[in-house]
């Protein structure tokens, strides 16, 4: 029997196969899918995705790929390995993907490239139809490489380009784009990825958990503890965190026990590097005094038990233990991310490769824990589990007092724009957004080329206050972006409209969303359904928004 059914799994959750199906779709990932599907279907050129290893570039070209899986009029070519030993090699290779490839142009570099523009030219005018080459590690473009796809770029009508480039890559791969600024300048879209915060990460595995689980199971395979040590372990990146999942579902196994707490997962990190310098005995002898002695104030106090315990913590000098033995986990072979302000870790690991790991789909994110800053003692003393630091007290950002700004063009109207932002508050912001630019003598009569700038509005009323169920058709991070989105590719299919959002842990955002809300789950799902399958494909059905967050429209 597999190890999996032990555990009332039908599948393997922690699989080092890149398995679209077990999508996570974290926000940053879904925005640069939707960005580069927006950029090849407008024919922009030349797009570039770059990050560590383990973030999930290869698992994002294949939902890339998937994404345009059907489409008759989109040609997908991959190239897994672009390290070519010359000019003609990399020639070769693409004539044959896109089967012009003859003998007779065998040794001939300027006889292929003739080939391959005489195909761009032919599919791309005369059966209208969007030809993509996807280059995975793309770090290891050899220079001749460059130049020949600078060269492809250059095909190219008065109003596209023939060839749709998409290129992921490590970081390095910055140094290659400044060593070459005639490449560099047609990058259309440059994306960077980072590892998952906590609240994905928790999020991924136990999305990965219920997609796999037995009809009718929905079993909870980690404490909140193990959670966070995880995270902590592998810095949110996905690789590492299939990894270690894996090692600790397996050792579940071996002790016949159903669920993973935080020692069982610390057995494991010790597991990949036998030789880390153990806790002394007498550390962890505090721990069970410190329970009892907090169970006893505990009981004469209001405040809320993470507070106390917090800065009891600090007082007493157990905060300088707890980050002793944080400095001890992360010497891990699994190597956590550099540290920062936040006891979550958001910079580069150490670089060890585990294997690739997937990214998963969700409905949506769990709401952040709003717990005190004593994160580490919900991992030293599982008894106690109190929940690590909500990003939303740690980062510092603040509420911005603009949306941004658009570029007017042709046949819109200040009006409109308003109505799409604001809601059914529009009317009553002409004046705000009048004071907002003052350059412009009349806001009602603006004119093609005009900059406006749309000030951040807090709404009077949440989305969830005007019905139950939003249907989400994209995120994006620009204003500009939110309205390209709608222009290009949502005017001709569904009425839809901009719910701007801010949150300390996400920042300024704006959804996408059909105009009308639903009472009920299912309209909200027939009405997905409903849409065209390229849309479909990323939309999700929203509920309910974290406690903290900003609008900026009114639904109602």
């Amino acid at each position: 029997m597999s190890y999996y059914k032990l555990l009332e799994l039908n599948s393997e959750p922690f699989s080092n196969s890149p398995e679209p199906d077990l999508f996570y779709q974290a926000p940053q990932y879904v925005q640069c899918l939707q960005k580069l599907e927006i950029s090849i279907r407008l024919r922009r050129g030349l797009n570039v995705v770059v990050g560590d290893v383990g973030t999930g570039k290869t698992t994002l070209s294949r939902m890339l790929i998937r994404k345009f899986r059907g489409e008759g009029n989109v040609e997908m070519y991959l190239v897994l390995d672009p390290d070519f030993s010359s000019a003609l090699e990399f020639l070769v290779a693409v004539a044959r993907m896109f089967g012009v490839y003859t003998s007779e142009a065998a040794s001939s570099e300027w006889r292929l490239k003739e080939n391959i523009k005489d195909y761009l030219f032919h599919q791309g005018i005369h059966k209208d139809r969007v030809v993509v080459l996807i280059i995975d590690e793309g770090q290891k473009l050899p220079p001749f490489c460059i130049e020949l796809l600078r060269e492809f770029l250059n095909y190219e009508t008065n109003t596209s380009k023939l060839l749709q480039i998409v290129l992921f890559a490590q970081r390095e791969f910055k140094k290659i784009l400044d060593e070459h600024a005639n490449f560099a300048d047609r990058v259309n879209f440059y994306y960077v990825m980072k590892p998952l915060s906590f609240s994905q990460t928790r999020a991924m595995i136990r999305f990965r958990i219920d997609k796999v689980s037995e009809a009718g199971k929905n079993p909870i395979l980690f404490t909140s503890p193990a959670l966070w040590a995880i995270y902590r372990a592998t810095g949110g990146y996905p690789r590492k965190i299939m990894m270690l999942g894996h090692q600790i579902l397996l050792k579940m196994i071996v002790q016949d026990q159903k669920r993973a707490d935080w020692s069982l997962v610390r057995s494991c990190i010790k597991a990949a590097a036998p030789g880390r310098p153990v806790v002394k005995t007498w550390r962890l002898a505090l721990v069970p005094a410190c329970i009892a002695f907090a169970a006893l104030v505990l009981g004469l106090t209001f405040e809320k038990p993470s507070t106390w315990l917090t800065r009891k913590m600090q007082q007493s000098g157990i905060a300088a233990l707890q980050r002793e033995d944080a400095a001890s986990l992360q010497s891990s072979v699994i190597s956590p991310a550099t540290s920062s302000s936040m006891p979550a870790a958001d910079g580069n690991p150490a670089g060890q490769e585990i294997r690739e790991a997937s990214l998963e789909n969700s409905n949506q994110e769990p709401r952040e824990n709003k717990a005190g800053p004593s994160a580490r003692l919900s991992v030293d003393m599982p008894s106690v589990p109190i929940p690590p630091p909500s990003v939303e007290s740690m980062r510092g950002k603040e509420m911005p007092e603009s949306l941004g700004q658009l570029t007017m063009k042709k046949r819109s109207s200040c009006r409109q724009i308003l109505q799409q932002l604001y809601g059914s508050s529009a009317d009553v912001h002409i004046e705000s957004l009048s004071k907002a630019n003052l350059k412009i003598k009349d806001i009602n009569k603006v004119q093609a080329g005009d900059a406006v700038r749309f000030p951040a509005l807090p709404a009077s009323s949440r989305p969830d206050q005007h019905a139950a169920y939003w249907v989400q058709l994209a995120e994006m991070e620009t204003l500009e972006d939110a309205y390209e989105y709608i222009h290009h590719y949502t005017v001709h299919v569904a009425r839809t409209r901009i719910l701007p959002f801010w949150s300390r842990e996400e920042g300024l955002r704006f959804s996408i969303l059909l105009e009308e809300g639903f009472n009920h789950e299912k309209s909200a799902r027939k009405a997905v359904k409903s849409l065209p399958q390229k849309i479909a494909t990323s939309a999700k059905i929203v509920s309910e928004w974290g406690e903290g967050t900003v609008f900026f429209a009114d639904l109602g």
